[in-house]
This record gives C-alpha cells, sequence and structure tokens, in this order.
C-alpha cells in the first residue's frame, strides 16, 4: 500500500494478525478454522471519496452504507459462516471444517468478487476489493482475534473519519498530508474543521455491524455482539 495513502488504519490493525496468513499450498491443520479478510481497494475508495467531494457530506456516510451491506451480503456465500464489518474492511469466518490450499484460495476471490461487484453497483462505478486468508489453531484462538479487531476498530474510529475527511480534501484538492492523522487532536482538528462531530456519528460507524448463517437463512446483529457470541450464534 502506498505509505502516502490516508486508508493504513485497517491495514495496521491487520498486520497484528500476520503470522495468521496462509496461502495457496497449506493445509488446515485439525482442528484450525480459516477466516478472510476483505477489503476495499484504497485507491479506488479514495477515487469515490474524492469523485463524490464537491456535493457530498463530510465523511460522507451514504459510502459506508454501501460498503455495509456489501460486507453483510457475503454471508450468504456457501462457505460463509458470520462475517464483521466495519468501514471499508470485512471480517468473514469461513464454515467449520472449510478446507484450505486452493480451495480456500477460490473463496476468497469468491468472496472479494462479490463485495467488489454489489458496492460498484450501488456506488455506480467500480468498487475494486481484495481478499487474504487466515488460519487459527482453534476457535477460541479466532474468537480472540476477532473480537480484537472489534475493539481495535472502534478505537480507530477517530482516525478512519478523518482518513475518509482526507480522501475528500484531496479530491476538492484542499491541502492534506496523511501526518494530519498522526495524533488523535490532529484527527479530531481536521474532522471539526469539516464540521463533523464524533459524537454525532451513528453506532454502527462506531462499532460495526455483523451477520450470522442461521439454518439456511441469515440473521443481521446489529449492534454486532461479542466475538463468541458472534461465533456461537453460527455455530448454532
Amino acid at each position: 500500500m502506498d505509505p502516502a495513502s490516508p486508508f493504513l488504519t485497517a491495514a495496521e490493525l491487520w498486520q497484528k494478525f500476520a503470522p495468521f496468513e496462509v496461502f495457496g499450498d497449506h493445509v488446515v491443520v485439525p482442528g484450525g478454522r480459516l477466516a478472510y479478510r476483505v477489503s476495499v481497494d484504497p485507491a479506488l475508495l479514495g477515487a469515490l471519496l474524492g469523485a463524490r467531494a464537491s456535493s457530498a457530506p463530510p465523511l460522507d456516510l451514504e459510502v459506508a452504507g454501501w460498503l455495509l451491506r456489501a460486507g453483510l451480503g457475503l454471508v450468504h456465500d456457501p462457505a460463509v459462516e458470520a462475517v464483521y464489518v466495519v468501514g471499508e474492511d470485512a471480517v468473514v469466518v469461513a464454515r467449520t471444517g472449510a478446507s484450505g490450499g486452493p480451495e480456500a484460495v477460490q473463496a476468497a476471490a469468491r468472496l472479494a468478487g462479490r463485495y467488489g461487484s454489489v458496492a460498484s453497483v450501488l456506488a455506480g462505478r467500480p468498487v475494486g476489493a481484495y481478499a487474504a486468508v487466515f488460519e487459527f489453531p482453534d476457535a477460541s484462538v479466532l474468537a480472540r482475534a476477532v473480537g480484537f479487531f472489534q475493539e481495535a476498530s472502534e478505537e480507530a474510529t477517530p482516525r478512519r473519519s478523518a482518513a475518509w475527511v482526507g480522501a475528500q480534501r484531496i479530491g476538492r484538492e484542499e491541502p492534506f498530508h496523511p501526518s494530519m492523522l498522526d495524533t488523535l487532536e490532529e484527527q479530531t482538528s481536521l474532522l471539526e474543521s469539516a464540521g463533523v462531530n464524533l459524537h454525532d456519528l451513528p453506532a454502527w460507524w462506531w462499532r460495526g455491524a455483523a451477520a450470522a448463517r442461521v439454518g439456511e437463512g441469515a440473521e443481521l446483529l446489529d449492534p454486532p455482539p461479542p466475538a463468541t457470541e458472534l461465533l456461537a450464534r453460527a455455530a448454532g
């Protein structure tokens, strides 16, 4: 990712899981659980926010709603057990017993394509996505990882919000540099200059939303429950 990109928050969070990322030649260990990261292409997201910036309100939560809808829709994929979506990122939990190797890679590509297609239709312009595969030793480690991502994503809301406002400033050819996101004080200042009050933002922008497969259908979970409950609902 371009180090000058404002969209570094999610990437930095996912670096915590780098030791668990796997590729096409792996075999799932007994009891292991697969999960996918499905994310918007940051360059295309920045272009979308920038193109709309002259007429869209500050932060442009309409785009965020489109991404939320696209991410939650992944729960209908046959390979998926549950999904948690926040901002431009989705954590997708594979069904228990999912195979690794080429099958996991194919599922990841399918999820990225589905996410990008839905988001593109809603946005009326290309919104590409990419996916990565992660294997955790067991369900408890997976739950801790999802729980960490939930908590860290909520804590990162001021930075994520400021990054979206920064992309809008780039689109309007106004001064912006990623260093303006370095501290909470700078993030707050950038948001206030755009007329955005963090306390007025909807709960789903802070905490995201989740969905779980239940039988042949799906259950929307807003606000999202703790990770252990989310996985338990899907397993049940």
